[in-house]
Protein backbone atom coordinates (compact mmCIF):
# COMPACT_ATOMS: atom_id res chain seq x y z
CA UNK A 1 0.00 0.00 0.00
CA UNK A 2 2.66 2.70 0.84
CA UNK A 3 4.84 1.75 -2.80
CA UNK A 4 0.88 2.53 -4.25
CA UNK A 5 0.79 5.64 -2.55
CA UNK A 6 4.17 6.93 -3.22
CA UNK A 7 3.82 5.82 -6.84
CA UNK A 8 0.99 7.66 -6.84
CA UNK A 9 2.74 11.10 -5.34
CA UNK A 10 5.66 10.59 -7.62
CA UNK A 11 3.20 10.30 -11.15
CA UNK A 12 1.42 13.43 -9.85
CA UNK A 13 4.95 15.37 -9.23
CA UNK A 14 6.23 14.26 -13.03
CA UNK A 15 2.67 15.32 -14.43
CA UNK A 16 3.50 18.95 -12.63
CA UNK A 17 7.05 19.44 -13.81
CA UNK A 18 6.05 18.19 -17.63
CA UNK A 19 3.13 20.75 -17.34
CA UNK A 20 5.81 23.50 -15.95
CA UNK A 21 8.38 22.53 -18.90
CA UNK A 22 5.32 22.92 -21.11
CA UNK A 23 4.67 26.31 -20.01
CA UNK A 24 7.92 27.65 -19.85
CA UNK A 25 8.92 25.86 -23.29
CA UNK A 26 5.54 28.19 -25.17
CA UNK A 27 6.40 31.15 -23.22
CA UNK A 28 10.18 30.95 -24.65
CA UNK A 29 8.48 30.29 -28.04
CA UNK A 30 6.26 33.27 -27.22
CA UNK A 31 9.51 35.38 -26.65
CA UNK A 32 11.74 34.47 -29.90
CA UNK A 33 8.37 34.87 -31.91
CA UNK A 34 7.67 38.16 -30.48
CA UNK A 35 11.91 38.85 -30.95
CA UNK A 36 11.34 37.95 -34.29
CA UNK A 37 8.59 39.91 -35.19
Amino acid sequence: MFFVHRFLFLQQFVASVAWSVFLVARYLCWLLYCANG
